[in-house]
């Protein structure tokens, strides 16, 4: 995103709610440094992370459109995040191709997001989504920089919890499986995959062309 459309930038503790859902986002913004999630409570308590955010991610995009986001969005390491004024960008994608094709990009990988996590929360077993997950967090943060076995992993078992759909004890056996598998390795501050194909294999992940 080019640096003369910020508006400025944002530092943020970790656990800061940034926008909340079912609200008209004011900014758009970028994650500079830091990870974010977006999730729905339910009247009873129970939370649902809708997906994680990493640097180089956009947040509340739907204040391109005018439209209220949903899902509130909220910070799960301190971070730092550039924000934009919607009119101005609005303004630079009419007029410039590539910045079009960006936002486009944008919100296809969203759309697929949403629909590997339809099939991850509607069919697989608890080792599936989790594999799942941990794939999809690799890919995200292979958009900005290349990645080799290890990437940054900053969540909890709550997280990983709340994003699959199990409970956190239920999740702590699921990583411990995973680890007896040899399919990952908790490292300091970190996540080693030693096996990509295998954890595809567990993933069960489909091609996006198959019937």
């Amino acid at each position: 995103m080019p640096a003369m459309l910020r508006s400025g930038q944002r530092t943020m503790r970790r656990n800061t709610v940034i926008h909340n859902s079912g609200r008209y986002p004011r900014e758009l913004y970028t994650i500079y440094t830091g990870w974010c999630a977006r999730s729905v409570v339910l009247q009873d308590g129970r939370k649902l992370i809708l997906d994680f955010y990493v640097p180089g991610d956009f947040l509340t995009l739907p204040a391109l459109l005018g439209e209220t986001s949903f899902g509130s969005i909220q910070t799960i390491t301190d971070a730092a995040l550039c924000t934009f004024a919607p009119e101005r960008l609005q303004t630079w994608i009419r007029d410039d191709e590539r910045m079009r094709r960006i936002v486009e990009c944008v919100w296809k990988d969203e759309c697929r997001d949403a629909q590997r996590r339809m099939l991850d929360l509607g069919v697989k077993s608890a080792e599936e989504k989790v594999a799942s997950l941990l794939l999809h967090l690799r890919t995200k943060l292979a958009r900005i920089k290349p990645v080799g076995d290890v990437i940054e992993f900053p969540l909890r078992l709550t997280h990983i919890a709340e994003a699959t759909g199990i409970t956190p004890v239920h999740a702590s056996r699921t990583i411990k499986a995973l680890e007896a598998d040899h399919l990952i390795e908790r490292v300091p501050g970190g996540l080693r995959m030693p096996d990509i194909a295998a954890l595809r294999d567990m993933a069960c992940e489909v091609e996006a062309n198959t019937a």
